[in-house]
């Protein structure tokens, strides 16, 4: 946050027509930092943040930090169940989120289904059109953007300016203090991870050694930034060099598809601003590569980096060849921080995940004993340690998930890999019971959970399948219990929706008067 005023009137982020300086920023954020103390907070208070890729979010998280505070970075678009768990486990008292409803979706209805039971006490709400120029349409959504007046809430523009012009509270704040907290695991087995300063600050600066962010960089921030590892590849390592980041909210890798005649516009935007560094999912290249006709694009690109796992070996040959940019598949852990990618300039094997960052270790172990470290070339479980993993499992509880470090120290991630004779390391393939979509883990047990408390389900199995532009989807055999009526695809589907984040959608139902037979049985 302190490098934040280095820069002062560099540009730090582009959204919907308007350049922010750094000096910008940190006003704001300051100005928000005093709206939070004004509420009761002190250190260690949680502040549950809601929001796309917009610039209240990095002003808010800024301002939280400055508060004194730890942030809880929640998905804006999760179900009401999935958002009810985090908040109470969290205890988080105040809640930042839009007062849009968008494409349909409307944040601030699921917060108050839930605002008695999780205890919340203050709701501040803002839009994405705030940030707007008054002669921007960006990317041509405004007609699936519709801001509206919410009752008991703050507005978080107008309680912001009235604090202009503050210095940050005089609130005592350490390195190993909680910056970011975030969620993984299923409903059924939720689990907190809390990320310090100093986690966030070494992953970022492993992460921009690495990828040699520059001044005179152009970062694409269109990966959700709710997620640890974009949030560290997008914007927070160009801390240290004062590069530029373009908050492109919602156009997701699964909304890109949903764009239809926008698509241009959100080109044109890339265009304008000489993007030289990508960081995005398997799923984001992947709706890359249908931009074939847009060579001049990437023109500029200089590197592309895919988290938190690599891309299909023909996404990874297929955007080198539309763009002529070589992709840098790496890795990064289910606590949110990455650990690997592979070296610029060099070619690479298919499934590639490079070799560790800076200060990172990394071993494969034995897939029935997590002590037994497996030769060259065998496939097992990756193991990682390192700085940027100080302090996390002595901060959280692993009563409620299965101890993920081995008895030397090292975090089992429980993906499969194999470390080849060039010290470089190879993925395999994600934890059986997860789905890698849209840059996100997603765990089938939600899946199975949510459906099997609808009437008329007795059993489902799920299996996974490639989706062009989301990645892994999931297709789910139901057995319908005829005794209580017949079901359809379209309901089933709605009720997920209103359960889950939107993402986590099964791609087809199945639905049939007999026991479904699991992939494994086939």
């Amino acid at each position: 946050v302190e490098n934040a005023s280095k820069f002062k009137r560099k540009d730090a982020i582009y959204y919907g027509g308007t350049e922010y300086s750094w000096q910008y920023i940190d006003a704001f954020s300051n100005g928000f930092a005093n709206v939070l103390t004004e509420m009761g907070t002190s250190r260690g208070s949680r502040i549950a943040v809601l929001l796309p890729n917009i610039p209240q979010f990095i002003m808010t998280v800024f301002g939280v930090w400055k508060a004194g505070c730890s942030v809880l970075l929640l998905d804006p678009w999760l179900g009401e169940k999935e958002l009810q768990a985090r908040l109470v486990s969290s205890d988080a008292r105040i809640v930042v989120a839009l007062r849009d409803i968008v494409f349909g979706y409307d944040t601030y209805y699921k917060i108050q289904a839930v605002r008695d039971s999780a205890r919340i006490e203050h709701v501040i709400t803002t839009s994405m059109t705030d940030a707007w120029s008054s002669l921007t349409n960006m990317f041509g959504v405004l007609k699936d953007i519709k801001p509206k007046k919410r009752e008991n809430t703050v507005d978080w523009l107008t309680a912001t300016r009235k604090k202009l012009g503050r210095k940050p509270p005089e609130v005592s704040s350490y390195p190993d203090d909680v910056a970011v907290i975030h969620y993984i695991g299923g409903l059924g087995s939720l689990q907190k991870i809390e990320l310090s300063h100093r986690n966030l600050v070494v992953n970022s600066l492993q992460y921009s050694s690495h990828v040699e962010v520059e001044e005179n960089d152009v970062v694409l921030g269109l990966p959700p930034l709710w997620l640890p590892y974009m949030l560290v590849s997008a914007f927070t390592s160009t801390l240290f060099s004062g590069a530029k980041t373009v908050l492109i909210p919602l156009i997701t890798s699964y909304s890109l598809k949903l764009m239809g005649e926008r698509l241009p516009d959100f080109i044109e935007a890339l265009r304008k601003h000489k993007v030289t560094v990508i960081p995005g999912s398997p799923s984001l290249f992947q709706a890359f590569v249908a931009l074939a006709d847009e060579r001049d694009l990437f023109k500029t690109v200089r590197v592309a980096i895919c988290l938190p796992t690599p891309p299909p070996d023909e996404v990874k040959s297929a955007f080198q060849r539309i763009s002529g940019v070589k992709i840098i598949s790496g890795y990064a852990t289910p606590e949110g921080l990455i650990t690997h990618l592979e070296k610029i300039g060099l070619e690479s094997k298919p499934g590639s995940i490079g070799q560790t960052l800076p200060d990172t270790e990394a071993a494969i172990f034995n897939i029935q004993d997590k002590d037994l470290p497996v030769e060259v070339n065998q496939v097992g479980l990756l193991g990682v340690r390192g700085p940027q993993f100080d302090g996390i499992y002595s901060r959280t509880s692993l009563e409620r998930r299965k101890n993920p470090l081995n008895s030397t120290g090292w975090i089992i991630s429980g993906e499969y890999a194999k470390q080849n004779a060039e010290e470089s390391y190879i993925f395999i393939k994600t934890m059986q019971d997860t789905i890698v979509t849209s840059g996100s883990r997603v765990w089938k047990s939600d899946l199975e959970n949510i459906l099997l408390t609808y009437p008329g389900v007795k059993r489902c199995v799920i299996r996974v399948v490639q989706d062009p532009f989301s990645g892994e989807r999931a297709i789910v055999s139901v057995e319908v219990d005829t005794k209580k009526g017949e079901l359809t695809q379209d309901e089933l589907l709605k009720y997920i929706a209103s359960q889950l984040a939107l993402y986590k959608l099964p791609i087809r139902i199945e639905l049939s008067g007999v026991k479904p037979i699991a992939s494994t049985q086939i």
